[in-house]
């Protein structure tokens, strides 16, 4: 990714210009309602709490190889606000957890369960000893594995976009509200309260 995107505040009175990602400008995060009619002004609070969360992340990434070619676009490593090294995926689930969201369900191509969930997972026994002192790893290590226990996998049989991303988490998400937060994308709030949390 090119760099964070800045979402703007709930606070501004103005259209707000769309954030710059990977790929130039794009929206940001959606909430999604199926089988309901968007709520009207005022009357958000008919609207049930949104819990759930869709990160589509199976994109093959040509737009950028050859570093795709050993590397997904979802695990690409950016050093993040706080001085520490994740991938743009775990950006994108902390974003959705942070704001109130419960559960998050990533949709990847076939066979990528193993390599995208692996990353959410403690340090491993066999090198424990390397990181005996190093508390500031042992804090990460524990937040990912709180992580774990709130994600979900959903397969896309065939790239097909976007939309049919969406679509393949349909049972996942069953009749709730959900948002939808892309995995190679950053955002950046310009104010205290997150991107997501501002939709929410």
């Amino acid at each position: 990714a090119r760099g964070f995107g800045r979402c703007p505040t709930a606070r501004q009175s103005s259209p707000p210009s769309r954030p710059w990602t990977a790929y130039g400008r794009s929206r940001c995060a959606t909430v999604h309602s199926p089988c309901r009619s968007p709520p009207r002004k005022g009357d958000d609070a008919s609207m049930p709490a949104v819990r759930k969360a869709v990160i589509p992340a199976a994109g093959l990434g040509t737009r950028q190889y050859p570093a795709t070619s050993f590397v997904r676009k979802e695990l690409f490593p950016l050093v993040d606000r706080d001085g520490f090294t994740r991938p743009v995926l775990q950006i994108a689930v902390e974003e959705a957890l942070e704001s109130g969201i419960e559960q998050v369900c990533i949709v990847g191509q076939p066979g990528a369960q193993k390599d995208l969930l692996a990353h959410f997972r403690p340090i491993p026994p066999e090198l424990q000893d390397k990181f005996r002192d190093k508390e500031w790893a042992w804090r990460q290590s524990r937040r990912l594995e709180e992580i774990a226990e709130r994600l979900s996998f959903v397969e896309q049989p065939r790239q097909e976009g976007l939309g049919h991303a969406v679509w393949c988490a349909r049972k996942w998400v069953a009749d709730e509200p959900f948002l939808v937060l892309l995995g190679d994308h950053v955002f950046v709030s310009t104010g205290p309260a997150r991107c997501a949390a501002q939709l929410l």
